[in-house]
């Protein structure tokens, strides 16, 4: 499968993808998004990542930024970190400039690359906010990074490596909440299942 490309047609100011047509551009033919997608079978020593990278008149970096994100991706697959069907997904936030067209130019070259498009400029949060739910359903960790390049690529390992590790130990709900606990989540609403810690 060659890489995909979606476009985002919102509506009003607050970022409700649900209702919103969406389109995927495969080999040049426009065609509805459906569910055709799938998650890689879960593979706990190989978990599917998805990095997202908003990006916003990007047409100077994109060159330099997409080499670098795939070469990182390619090493960690090698390497047995992630799932070959790992992706990097470029959310184009209404640039001016050839953003678009280098997305669409790098998805169509690219199985690995992937790119969504925000009818027009939402703002940084809400590009993120469309990657990550475009991401949501189609893997099982996902990070954001800057366009620019200007973030430590290196850390996407240790990222990686500190999810299979704690993975790999106690896999009770009991566990789960000492986690959620651990990383401030006692605060939040959860959104899993039916619970809420509060």
């Amino acid at each position: 499968m060659s890489g995909s490309v979606r476009i985002y047609l919102l509506k009003g100011c607050r970022p409700d993808f649900s209702n919103d047509r969406l389109l995927i551009l495969q080999s040049g033919k426009d065609e509805e998004y459906g569910n055709g997608a799938e998650k890689a079978m879960k593979d706990i020593n190989r978990p599917v990542l998805w990095i997202v990278v908003p990006c916003f008149n990007e047409e100077e970096v994109l060159p330099q930024t997409a080499p670098m994100l795939k070469e990182v991706l390619s090493d960690m697959v090698t390497q047995g970190k992630i799932h070959e069907s790992s992706a990097i997904l470029f959310v184009n936030d209404g640039s001016s400039d050839s953003t678009w067209e280098l997305i669409r130019q790098f998805a169509a070259d690219s199985p690995q690359i992937r790119g969504i498009s925000l009818s027009r400029n939402r703002g940084h949060q809400n590009a993120l906010l469309a990657g990550l739910m475009e991401a949501k359903d189609m893997c099982d960790i996902t990070i954001s990074i800057d366009c620019d390049g200007q973030d430590d690529l290196q850390a996407m390992y240790e990222m990686v490596d500190k999810y299979r590790e704690d993975l790999s130990g106690d896999q009770t709900e009991t566990a789960f909440y000492r986690k959620q606990q651990d990383l401030g989540g006692d605060r939040y609403c959860s959104g899993f299942g039916q619970a809420c810690i509060t």
